[in-house]
């Protein structure tokens, strides 16, 4: 259950993902273009995705105790105490948050033996988790897990991606 490991605050996203399609080659105004086109659609998608596996601790956003090594131990009497140590965290921690955009557009010609489709994405990750080095004294350790900034990425350089598939071409002849 590792989905349990942030603040109730933080925990679960609410996305409401989405998807939809179109064959636009369906609609009356497209009639006479069935003579020679046999595909057209346009899909659109929406989603948020979090990432939360962050760190080997299952809790990063509160104070935990380790005991120490026995090299940090303490005598009392004829007997050696092992010491407890605070570690280091960030109260404040949120998962990342990927939301992603994607268009395109599928189609065919000559009843789908040339297809192809152009697609776009953009993805955007939010609230990036990294361990950083912290200054002496402002934590319980010298480096942390937590929140750092954000990225976007827009697949080929904003442009579209292109893909052209002839299929069922056999000796030069139509299948």
């Amino acid at each position: 259950m590792r989905h349990l490991a942030f603040r109730k605050i933080t925990v679960g996203a609410h996305s409401r993902p989405f998807a939809l399609g179109w064959k636009i080659i369906n609609e009356p105004f497209m009639e006479r273009a069935t003579s020679f086109m046999s595909e057209l659609k346009l899909r659109l998608g929406y989603g948020i995705t979090g990432q939360q596996d962050i760190s080997d601790s299952y809790f990063p956003y509160m104070p935990l105790f380790t005991i120490g090594y026995p090299t940090a131990s303490y005598p009392f009497g004829d007997q050696y105490y092992y010491t407890i140590r605070p570690n280091g965290y960030d109260p404040n921690i949120k998962w990342e948050e990927t939301t992603t955009w994607n268009a395109g557009i599928d189609f065919g010609f000559l009843n789908n033996r040339i297809t192809g489709s152009l697609d776009y994405y953009y993805r955007e990750t939010n609230d990036l988790i990294s361990r950083i080095p912290v200054p002496a004294g402002s934590n319980l350790t010298n480096e942390i897990y937590t929140n750092v900034g954000r990225c976007a990425t827009r697949v080929s350089n904003s442009i579209f991606k292109q893909k052209l598939s002839i299929i069922k071409i056999l000796l030069g002849i139509w299948v």
